[in-house]
């Protein structure tokens, strides 16, 4: 008997409007299903598309994953100032991942380094996972800052079949991710931007996708 979570959209922060929050989505429970949620820190606008600064709306984590045997089907996370997700539960599934990273990482003093999914729970499976870049010139961005180390840190026994970063609009953003999963992957920076870098992590006891 899951419960699920399905169509849930959730918005801090704005340009008429302060927010502050931890964690948007926090799931605690075990066997939850997430079907077409949507955790955006609104850092832009329609008008305004290269960040509306730290202090507007402050947020540390999309969604915090707890519970064990939880799975996601639809999962976009956007532009929280540290990880976008963390995955603390065992045996997790997720299949898709739409993700674009905070814009205005730059505006710290002290460089931010953290990735879009940290997985810090066993057993876990995951597959199209995206996470995109985006860091605004506007903000202190340069070629080589700000840089994320990867976009994926995840344990030895997690399984990923596909994973992918991208440097989005090189005109207005620059900044590294130097590494897809851990630290394999091809860079996404502004010597390759507007292309994809693909990678996988396989390891020995493969988690069957289909349970």
């Amino acid at each position: 008997n899951p419960s699920i979570l399905q169509d849930v959209f959730s918005r801090v922060g704005g340009p008429d409007m302060a927010g502050e929050c931890s964690t948007m989505l926090l799931i605690n429970q075990d066997f939850t299903i997430l079907d077409n949620t949507w955790s955006w820190r609104a850092d832009h606008t329609d008008y305004l598309r290269d960040g509306l600064g730290i202090d507007k709306a402050v947020v540390d984590h999309c969604v915090v994953v707890n519970g064990d045997f939880v799975t996601a089907y639809c999962l976009m996370i956007e532009h929280s100032l540290k990880e976008l997700c963390v995955w603390n539960g065992n045996s997790g599934k997720v299949y898709f991942i739409q993700s674009e990273l905070a814009y205005e990482v730059g505006d710290y003093e002290t460089p931010r380094d953290y990735p879009g999914l940290r997985i810090n729970g066993s057993n876990f499976y995951g597959t199209n996972l995206g996470f995109y870049s985006f860091f605004s010139r506007k903000h202190r961005a340069t070629k080589n800052f700000p840089n994320v180390v990867s976009a994926v840190i995840s344990q030895p026994d997690s399984t990923i079949d596909s994973a992918m970063i991208l440097l989005l609009d090189p005109k207005i953003g620059a900044g590294i991710i130097s590494n897809v999963i851990n630290d394999k992957g091809q860079e996404a920076s502004l010597q390759n931007p507007g292309t994809p870098s693909w990678c996988s992590q396989i390891p020995n006891k493969k988690v069957n996708a289909s349970d």
